[in-house]
């Protein structure tokens, strides 16, 4: 008897098991892979100890919440903020981060950068952290659960994946103000076709605002462009340039936009953003300055390319979360861009594919390279013989944004020859 209620029970779990495969729902797919996920990293980082568990930070946690200290430390000396010490964030940043230093007590803000992680020693500064920290993932959290309304059956479940994934560990432990540049632009991409107009006027202004953070999300506004919405583009840049311009006075003025520009340049010029880790280990081998120019000219072209085509394609491509996928990784391609923090844009489109799609054909492909770096990769190797040894994450991160740029490239063309054949075949 209780031979047959144990091979009853596995025939329900077995039965269970093949329905949610032949289902092939996304949602629940993205749900079990993130849990199985945690589950192995939370093993091996029994077994391996706590040294695992921290390599999921830059530096081992030990430079956390630096991005923001070194932010406020650099806006408290106003134009020297560019002038002096090679700011490259644009006046509203800084302008929100002298705003933390009527909190920030002048004897930390005054050290000099080899004395930037003394701000443990002053209580104030614990305040000013938890108030970066709770705004910005309450608007986060705020603009992104709005969205799972479209999940029926474990959506509690995936709203707290939408902060327990590693991308967002990265954000809250570097303290970065990419976190609300995100959460404006994603915003954006979620309304800007709304039928609500008030909520289709705060998206702009919204992008806006992300533009004057960070710059960059400047490229999503593209899909204006593509809906023919013009009147709304000329809204757009009104609002782009007044969030650029009114701030810039706080830094000496208008010109302070030119000199971020120069630290803009200087700054890729020595670094390629995520990619330091890259150039370091590559200046370690033969003829190195030959194979990191060529990395670097590589790592040009393919963004350009990535551009290019998504600027043609974007006009035949039909499905909106491809749209904005390929947007995102257009936008992620942009060198200074490619942090694995930066990942959580990819939520936009994969909350359009999860809400739309099933996993069949190439859906598979662009599936996995969306929620690859969301995952908890456990350490299997140990990658210490490499300088600034990267973690799996951030490799999985770069190889997933590579491989995605390369799908949404040929896949593009494919939809831009077919367009053309199709309105050949209409034509005669």
């Amino acid at each position: 008897m209780q031979n047959f209620e144990n091979e009853q029970k596995q025939n329900t779990i077995s039965a269970k098991i093949k329905d949610f495969l032949k289902r092939k729902n996304p949602t629940e797919y993205f749900i079990a892979i993130m849990i199985l996920s945690i589950v192995i990293f939370g093993v091996f980082s029994i077994l391996k100890g706590v040294n695992h568990l921290r390599s999921l930070f830059f530096l081992d946690g030990k430079d956390a919440f630096m991005d923001f200290f070194n932010s406020v430390r650099d806006a408290s000396v106003y134009s020297g903020a560019y002038t002096d010490r090679n700011v490259i964030y644009p006046p509203m940043a800084n302008l929100l981060f002298l705003l933390f230093n009527l909190i920030i007590p002048d004897a930390y803000t005054n050290t000099d950068f080899t004395q930037r992680q003394t701000w443990m020693n002053y209580p104030l500064c614990f305040v000013a952290i938890a108030i970066f920290v709770v705004i910005t993932i309450t608007l986060y959290l705020f603009v992104f659960s709005r969205e799972t309304k479209f999940i029926k059956k474990g959506r509690f479940i995936f709203c707290i994946f939408l902060i327990l994934n590693v991308p967002i560990f990265h954000l809250v432990e570097r303290a970065n103000i990419i976190i609300l540049s995100t959460t404006c632009a994603v915003f954006f991409l979620f309304n800007y076709d709304s039928e609500n107009r008030v909520l289709k006027e705060l998206s702009l202004i919204l992008l806006a605002f992300s533009f004057s953070l960070k710059l960059y999300p400047a490229v999503l506004g593209w899909v204006l462009v593509c809906d023919k919405k013009y009147k709304e583009i000329i809204r757009l840049v009104i609002y782009a340039l007044l969030m650029l311009i009114i701030p810039s006075f706080f830094f000496g003025g208008p010109k302070c936009i030119w000199w971020m520009i120069e630290n803009i340049i200087n700054f890729s010029k020595i670094r390629v953003g995520y990619d330091d880790v890259i150039v370091e280990n590559i200046q370690k081998i033969g003829f190195s300055q030959v194979i990191l120019k060529v990395y670097q000219i590589f790592t040009l072209i393919a963004s350009v390319i990535c551009i290019i085509t998504f600027l043609v394609s974007s006009f035949f491509i039909k499905d909106k979360w491809k749209l904005l996928l390929f947007a995102c990784s257009a936008f992620f391609s942009i060198p200074p861009v490619t942090a694995l923090y930066g990942w959580i844009i990819f939520f936009v489109p994969l909350f359009l594919f999860l809400k739309t799609e099933k996993l069949e054909g190439i859906n598979w492909i662009y599936f996995f390279l969306m929620i690859l770096p969301f995952t908890f990769i456990p350490e299997i190797i140990s990658l210490d013989f490499l300088q600034n040894a990267p973690t799996y994450n951030s490799l999985i991160t770069k190889a997933s944004s590579i491989i995605l740029v390369f799908v949404l490239c040929f896949d593009g063309i494919y939809t831009i020859v077919k367009s053309k054949k199709d309105g050949k075949k209409e034509s005669v």
